[in-house]
């Protein structure tokens, strides 16, 4: 059980924030911690990632880690409050370029600032193509528009977008996962930690007619998470919550054809009659083209995905290939939140340097005995494919005859990171979260840096709903094509 927890981490760091408990209700957000102080907590962060993380040079030289936490120390130059030191400490980490790694303020500081809502910037914006935009509404349910943000409170948006992305953990040397987390209420969080708060903000737009404008926009008052234990308990639920993130549709115009939409592979406590039942029933209804999006899908439970590949791999497969474990000596037992990660257990050695690993084979699985899928399979992915949701579409497409649509994951191609483990600095209290192990799909180049490149690329407009879905759109086609085809040449 305690590995099947490690794709959890997504819902996690999406949450943001976090984790339970005893929190100090005197806590003072002004509070500055000297250079000495701050300064122990950058090298213990150190010494974790190069003790424990589990691929901490996969995407990032030794040389590239070494000069930015060189350029870290050079800024702790001054006593700091926990929000400023966060924005040393944070570039440091999306450096990694792992998407699962990232620093959260303390439990003390998401407790005041709960307790003391802030005002965020609206969330109604998205980003595209390196422009940011802002969701307008209208009286037409069937279209969303949009207006390009040129600056906010007078500052370049190209300005801020660059400097965001300094701080967002993306996956490997593509930017699908970074640009996916600047979105909506991901964006408006992060630029109220690096830019500030207040309650109206001033956004220059240009409109519909190609005017510009300046639109003073209210901001959200809103708290900044929920507490460790609600946390805690929202992921025991959502292995309860099939209809959520599990649906099943055959759209018109498109014959003999299922689409499953999984936005998670959550649902834990379901997939194993799920999955079985699904695909009796399409074996009933003579399906012929099974489409299975995972656009949106950002992980959960490997084990899900590689019970769903039993229906339509043939032969004897292998979801994950191989896991890779750092083995160093570990030295920050002490720190780790126990409650906040899933119990991996710590393994150490007297061996420090080098930078070394251990391999685990990983076992082959195999097919399912009945309501096997031998027909035509499309897989459809984007840039919110993470995690355990890349793992599966890598590993599927490498194992069995599918047709990939859509743009690349946000997920790395050759593999994940996983078991996650909470790590608190001992001065200022934040929460480093930690993966442990780096899990290998069976795609063919295992030094891949960057997701996985359908075999089709079709990107949607910002502006797209289940109205205009380009990548829907193509899928018909290929399936009324292929029909055609088939009708032709008999």
């Amino acid at each position: 059980m305690k590995r099947l927890k490690q794709g959890m981490f997504v819902l996690l760091l999406l949450i943001a924030g976090k984790l339970s408990a005893q929190v100090d209700t005197t806590y003072n957000p002004a509070k500055t911690y000297t250079q000495t102080q701050l300064l122990d907590d950058l090298t213990f962060l150190k010494n974790v990632l190069i003790e424990a993380h589990a691929s901490l040079y996969r995407y990032q030289s030794k040389a590239g880690l070494d000069s930015a936490f060189l350029k870290a120390t050079a800024q702790l130059n001054k006593p700091m409050t926990e929000v400023g030191f966060w924005k040393v400490l944070q570039p440091v980490i999306a450096g990694i370029r792992s998407g699962h790694t990232a620093l959260f303020y303390s439990q003390s500081y998401v407790a005041w600032q709960n307790k003391y809502p802030v005002d965020y910037l609206t969330p109604n914006l998205a980003f595209q193509d390196n422009q940011l935009f802002l969701h307008v509404k209208s009286k037409d349910t069937l279209k969303r528009y949009f207006v390009q943000v040129k600056s906010i409170d007078g500052l370049p948006a190209d300005q801020i977008i660059h400097t965001l992305k300094e701080y967002v953990s993306g996956e490997g040397t593509s930017n699908q996962w970074t640009d996916y987390q600047l979105q909506g209420i991901q964006f408006s969080s992060l630029y109220g930690k690096v830019f500030g708060y207040k309650p109206v903000y001033d956004l220059q737009v240009i409109d519909t007619l190609n005017n510009s404008k300046t639109l003073h926009i209210k901001a959200t008052h809103a708290k900044h998470t929920m507490g460790g234990d609600e946390i805690k308990q929202q992921l025991e639920n959502q292995k309860d919550e099939l209809n959520k993130v599990v649906s099943v549709d055959y759209p018109a115009g498109m014959p003999f054809t299922a689409v499953l939409k999984i936005k998670g592979f959550t649902y834990f406590n379901y997939y194993l009659s799920f999955h079985e039942q699904f695909f009796k029933r399409i074996q009933d209804d003579k399906i012929k083209n099974l489409v299975i999006d995972t656009r949106g899908n950002i992980g959960g439970l490997a084990v899900i995905g590689g019970d769903l590949m039993r229906y339509l791999v043939k032969n004897q497969f292998t979801e994950i290939e191989a896991t890779q474990v750092p083995v160093n000596k570990i030295t920050f037992n002490d720190y780790i939140l126990h409650n906040a990660g899933n119990d991996l257990p710590q393994k150490t050695t007297d061996k420090v340097q080098p930078y070394d690993y251990s391999w685990w084979q990983r076992p082959k699985l195999y097919p399912a005995a009945e309501y096997h899928f031998d027909k035509k399979i499309y897989l459809l992915i984007d840039k919110g494919t993470f995690s355990a949701g890349s793992i599966f579409a890598a590993s599927l497409k490498n194992q069995c005859k599918v047709t990939v649509i859509g743009e690349e994951t946000g997920g790395a191609e050759a593999g994940s990171d996983g078991g996650f483990s909470t790590i608190k600095l001992p001065n200022s209290g934040m929460l480093l979260h930690l993966p442990r192990f780096w899990e290998s799909t069976t795609a063919s180049d295992h030094h891949s840096k960057h997701g996985l490149i359908p075999d089709i690329v079709v990107k949607n407009d910002i502006s797209w709903t289940k109205y205009n879905d380009a990548v829907m759109k193509k899928v018909k086609e290929q399936i009324l094509t292929s029909k055609q085809n088939t009708v032709s040449s008999n």
